[in-house]
């Protein structure tokens, strides 16, 4: 009994064994592996292209650079949007509503 059930189990696993390496032969997979491969190939080619071409550009200095600049340019448009277009009535209470310039209270 115990026999019987290890052979099963053998011949069981040999058959799903066929069964996986017909399937891995097959074209439309062969295919898919294929198409696969190349395009991991060509996205680490162009990491390592872009990777070099930023280093020679100034790398992560430049970068950091540039994005404070943006910042500074971004915070500045933003600026003259809310004093333009918010009346003056509304930049009082703002204004009073800051806390430098509420009067003390001792």
């Amino acid at each position: 009994m115990i026999w019987s059930r290890i052979r099963n189990y053998l011949i069981g696993f040999s058959q799903s064994d066929r069964i996986i390496n017909r399937i891995a032969n097959s074209k439309p997979i062969r295919e898919s592996a294929r198409i696969t491969a190349y395009s991991i190939i060509r996205i680490t080619d162009t990491i390592k292209k872009k990777k070099l071409e930023f280093e020679r550009e100034g790398g992560h200095e430049k970068l950091k650079q540039v994005t404070k600049d943006d910042l500074k340019k971004g915070f500045e448009i933003a600026k003259e949007l809310i004093t333009y277009d918010i009346p003056e009535t509304v930049k009082k209470i703002i204004r009073d509503l800051n806390p430098k310039n509420r009067p003390r209270r001792d």
